[in-house]
């Protein structure tokens, strides 16, 4: 017979199988580490079994529908046990629908909370690329030939924005999963740097094709404005959505926490797709909502707010990476005012 129980964090109905008793188990709700209690202590809580379906051997869940059940929150996914906890392990990523105003709440929360890393980031992140941009302005201008030069200034930049697109995705996954040093553990570029360029030039390429059939399509069909303006919203509509479709491919190639092994590069774009499918129309509109205050706000601030950008922007991604891969509950234990806490 299973076993339920409140969490002793958060209250909610929690239930394990019954061969659980006495282990140290993870709430998947808020991260609280307790005792799995015997399925005769008075802490067992019943409920109706009509509620909940049966747990698997050695399972860990909150019990949908349970006495602090929030129903607009997501539904948690089932962890694996084992003696220390529950933590999300390969196989365990649920696709999982997001919410407008969950995700802004989040992000918002995790951002105000350490202001200052945050700036840090960004002075760090604009810093490094504004010296780089620096470096292949120059590049270009001693390049013998013109060509020649151009080429090499395009494979530089694809190589500058995927060490950028590192340090991004690294520091935001590291700072949400509170760890000690996100602002050091950013660098370590290393063993994603090639993937993730790989990525980025398939999908340069990608985009140069699509571009190239949509050139040739307007010079086919008769080049009336209408039909102009048509092939060319028929372009961008398609580049938003295969944006949309791969957009959290490089988190799926870089992360590799709770015990999920590295990912190949066709592996995280079909996980990209296959987590983003339900979300992408509330990704489009959480981007364009953002999108737009950040240029009113930079506009107001006369470029100040500049610096809080990236690492708003790679939180905001990482939030939503986290939370349409069922990791958020499991991932980040504890509560936001302990965030202030952490160290640099």
């Amino acid at each position: 017979m299973p076993i339920e129980f409140p969490c002793s964090g958060c209250q909610r109905l929690l239930r394990t199988a019954d061969d659980t008793a006495g282990k140290q188990a993870r709430c998947p709700e808020c991260g609280q580490i307790q005792t799995v209690p015997s399925a005769n202590a008075p802490s067992s809580v019943a409920v109706d079994s009509a509620g909940a379906g049966s747990p698997g051997s050695g399972s860990f869940e909150a019990v949908p529908g349970g006495p602090a059940a929030n129903p607009n929150r997501a539904p948690a996914f089932e962890l694996s046990s084992t003696e220390t906890g529950f933590s999300a392990g390969e196989g365990t990523l649920q696709p999982t629908r997001i919410e407008f105003g969950e995700i802004f709440s989040r992000t918002w929360e995790r951002f105000s909370a350490q202001l200052w890393t945050c700036v840090l980031f960004g002075l760090a992140w604009l810093l490094f690329g504004f010296v780089c941009c620096v470096g292949l302005g120059f590049i270009s201008t001693v390049a013998d030939e013109p060509v020649a030069g151009m080429v090499f200034q395009l494979a530089l930049a694809l190589l500058l924005w995927s060490f950028l697109n590192c340090m991004m995705v690294l520091f935001a996954l590291n700072f949400l999963r509170k760890h000690p040093s996100p602002l050091w553990s950013m660098w370590k570029v290393g063993p994603h740097l090639l993937r993730v360029l790989l990525f980025n030039f398939l999908w340069l390429v990608a985009w140069l094709i699509a571009s190239s059939v949509c050139e040739a399509l307007a010079n086919v069909v008769p080049p009336t404005p209408e039909i102009a303006i048509a092939i060319n919203l028929f372009f961008q509509l398609v580049i938003i959505i295969c944006n949309l479709l791969v957009f959290l491919a490089v988190f799926f190639i870089i992360d590799q926490e709770g015990g999920r092994n590295r990912n190949g590069l066709l592996e995280s774009v079909w996980n990209s797709i296959r987590h983003m499918h339900g979300n992408k129309l509330t990704t489009f509109a959480i981007m364009l909502v953002v999108g737009g205050l950040t240029a009113l706000i930079v506009l107001l601030t006369c470029g100040l707010a500049l610096v809080l950008v990236p690492p708003y922007y790679a939180l905001l991604m990482a939030v939503i990476y986290l939370s349409v891969t069922g990791q958020w509950r499991a991932e980040l234990p504890g509560r936001s005012e302990n965030l202030s806490q952490t160290r640099t």
